[in-house]
């Protein structure tokens, strides 16, 4: 598969003004610009808590990429557990990364107005950005989006993991100093539960399951979901009631962080 051309959050700006992406809204006069979002972004209650004047957030399919759980959340990290439990190294949010051409990644679809995109890029601020070709779910239609992808220069040889101590005054780097892509973290438990309740409101909870990996890139969601011993041997290994189950402490925090920034 050919990788489209990758820029920082820094010149991400350069994308937008695509007129592939972006567009000059008639009823408003505003510029509006079309992003893809496949991890937390799938919930339209989390995106909007970053772009509160979302619009039109809906399914499509993105071919040849792939979601690997191999970034260390730093949002997670400074909450602490259950968020972030260096114990069972469930500290990951995903990223999308270059499959084959039979891949087939489902992401939200949705435009912003362009006085949003800068809180887009400082969210999604650990990532480089892409432009791509989304499939509508709903009409068939191909529309170019951009979307945030892995550094895949960066995703680190595995190494041990190990709590740091504060080094720095400022940001989420008080908390962790090591590297943020890594092949030995698991998804933060928190994080994923909300990717899958927005992958099950879009009805493609399956497909989140199969073209979703591990930091190791060979062992599918799925798979590592059936081998925790709160899922079961049962032959479909989540539900929505299962994540439910799972949602957090019973005072409704989680609900609250849920619809916030992850990564």
């Amino acid at each position: 598969m050919k990788v489209a051309r990758r820029v920082c959050a820094a010149e991400a700006e350069v994308l937008a003004q695509s007129d592939a992406v972006s567009w000059v809204d008639a009823g408003s006069g505003e510029r509006r610009v079309r992003l893809a979002g496949y991890g937390s972004l799938l919930s339209v209650a989390s995106a909007r808590r970053t772009c509160p004047q979302l619009r039109h957030h809906r399914l499509a399919w993105v071919q040849g990429y792939r979601r690997i759980f191999c970034l260390v959340s730093l949002t997670c990290v400074r909450r602490g557990p259950p968020y972030a439990d260096w114990r069972t190294r469930e500290v990951a949010a995903c990223a999308a990364f270059p499959g084959d051409s039979e891949d087939r990644l489902a992401v939200a679809l949705f435009d912003i107005p362009a006085s949003e995109l800068q809180a887009y890029l400082e969210r999604e601020s650990r990532y480089e950005f892409t432009v791509v070709n989304c499939l509508e779910a709903d009409s068939s239609g191909i529309r170019k989006a951009i979307m945030c992808v892995a550094p895949f220069d960066r995703w680190a040889v595995a190494c041990p993991i190990r709590e740091q101590g504060p080094l720095h005054d400022a940001g989420c780097w008080h908390w962790y100093s090591g590297p943020l892509w890594r092949k030995d973290v698991l998804p933060s438990a928190p994080y994923l539960h909300l990717c899958l309740r927005a992958a099950a409101a879009f009805d493609v909870l399956d497909e989140f399951l199969d073209a979703s990996y591990l930091a190791d890139g060979c062992t599918t969601l799925r798979s590592y979901l059936r081998s925790l011993d709160q899922w079961g041997p049962a032959a479909d290994p989540i539900s929505l009631e299962k994540t439910r189950k799972l949602q957090g402490s019973a005072d409704g925090s989680f609900l609250i962080f849920a619809a916030g920034n992850w990564n």
